[in-house]
C-alpha cells in the first residue's frame, strides 16, 4: 500500500511541475518575459509590425529559473508570446527560436476580387467581409449569389539569429493561411524575396499543411521539405540569388478517404496553410527589405507558375488563370 501511495504521489508531482512553470507567481515564464522583453511597434499600411527585443535575455533568465525546461518547450512559449503559431513546425525549427535575440512579426489580411484587384484589410474588416459574403450565399435559396473573392492571411517574420563581425544573420519566414477555402486545388507557389545576402549555410524549410473533414473524422495532411531533402509534393526553387520559393499541389477533398464508406457524407477542406523559412545576412548599419507573395493556380493547365524577382518586386507568370496575394514589404534595420 505504501508503495502504491508513493507511486501516486510521484505521478502527481511529475504532472504538477509543468503547471507550476506557468503559475501566476514571480517565477512564471510569463512574468520573466514581461520583465525582460520590450516591444516596439509601428503600422505598415493597415497592419501592425511588432518587434520583441531582449529575447536572448529572457532565454538566459528562464534557463536559470527552470533548468529542466527543454529548448522545444521554451521555443513554444516564445512563439506563443510573440503571437506565432507552431503546430505544424518541426521540433528543430521550434527549438531554434531560443537562439533569437530579436523577433519582428506582422500579420496582413489580403482580399483579392474576381478581377485580380488586391486590397489590404484589417483583421476585423476581413472577418466582417467574409461573414457578409457567407450570409449572402446562405440566404439565397437558389445560390444565385456567390463570391469568388479570395481572402488570405500572410504572417511575415524576421528574427536576429546571430552577429559575426559586421554581419547580422536574420532568419526570415512567412506563413500563408487561407481565410476562405479556395474553389480550385492545383499548383500554388509561396515565395520570400530579399535585398540582402542569401545564407547558403542554413537549412531552408517549408511545408504545406491542410486539415480535411468528413463526418466525425479529421485528417491532418502535412508535407514538409528541407533544402537538402526531397518531398514529392513540396519542392524548393530559387528564382534568383535573393529569393527562395516552395511549389506544391493542394490536396482537395477528393484526396481524402472518409472513414465511413458512403457517398452521402460531405467531405471538405477546413484549413490550408503554407510556410517558408530561410536565412539572410545584412551588414550592420544598413537596411534590407523582404517581401512575401503567394500565387494560386485556378486552372488545371500543365504549365507551371513562373516566378520573376527584381529586388523585392515579385512577379508571377504562366500557370493559366491565377490569383496573386502580395504582402507589404518590410524593412530590416541592421
Amino acid at each position: 500500500m505504501k508503495k502504491f501511495l508513493a507511486a501516486i504521489l510521484s505521478l502527481i508531482f511529475v504532472i504538477s511541475v509543468p503547471i507550476q512553470l506557468f503559475a501566476g507567481n514571480n517565477k512564471s515564464l510569463e512574468n520573466i518575459a514581461n520583465s525582460t522583453i520590450s516591444t516596439e511597434q509601428y503600422y505598415n499600411e493597415k497592419n501592425r509590425v511588432i518587434t520583441y527585443k531582449n529575447v536572448n535575455v529572457f532565454v538566459e533568465k528562464a534557463a536559470d529559473e527552470f533548468p529542466d525546461l527543454n529548448e522545444v518547450e521554451l521555443g513554444k512559449f516564445i512563439l506563443t508570446y510573440t503571437g506565432q503559431e507552431y503546430d505544424d513546425l518541426p521540433n528543430d525549427k521550434i527549438a531554434e527560436t531560443v537562439e533569437f535575440q530579436e523577433i519582428t512579426v506582422t500579420d496582413e489580411y489580403i482580399k483579392v476580387d474576381n478581377e485580380g484587384n488586391s486590397e489590404q484589410l484589417t483583421k476585423q474588416e476581413a472577418e466582417i467581409s467574409i461573414e457578409k459574403e457567407a450570409s449572402l450565399e446562405n440566404s439565397s435559396p437558389r445560390a444565385s449569389w456567390t463570391s469568388s473573392n479570395g481572402y488570405m492571411k500572410i504572417e511575415t517574420s524576421y528574427s536576429l539569429n546571430k552577429t559575426s563581425g559586421n554581419r547580422k544573420y536574420y532568419v526570415i519566414s512567412a506563413k500563408a493561411t487561407w481565410l476562405k477555402m479556395p474553389i480550385c486545388y492545383f499548383q500554388d507557389v509561396f515565395v520570400i524575396a530579399n535585398t540582402a545576402t542569401y545564407d547558403d549555410s542554413y537549412n531552408d524549410y517549408g511545408y504545406l499543411a491542410e486539415k480535411l473533414k468528413c463526418c466525425t473524422s479529421t485528417y491532418n495532411y502535412n508535407a514538409s521539405v528541407y533544402k537538402n531533402s526531397s518531398n514529392p509534393n513540396v519542392k524548393f526553387e530559387y528564382p534568383s540569388v535573393n529569393s527562395a520559393a516552395i511549389k506544391f499541389d493542394l490536396l482537395s477533398k477528393n484526396g481524402y478517404q472518409c472513414t465511413r464508406a458512403t457517398s452521402s457524407h460531405m467531405k471538405l477542406v477546413s484549413s490550408i496553410s503554407s510556410y517558408i523559412r530561410y536565412r539572410i545576412i545584412v551588414n550592420s548599419g544598413s537596411n534590407a527589405n523582404i517581401q512575401a507573395a503567394y500565387s494560386h493556380k485556378e486552372l488545371a493547365v500543365t504549365s507551371s507558375i513562373g516566378i520573376s524577382i527584381s529586388g523585392i518586386s515579385i512577379s508571377f507568370s504562366g500557370g493559366g488563370k491565377r490569383t496573386d496575394y502580395k504582402a507589404a514589404p518590410l524593412t530590416i534595420k541592421a
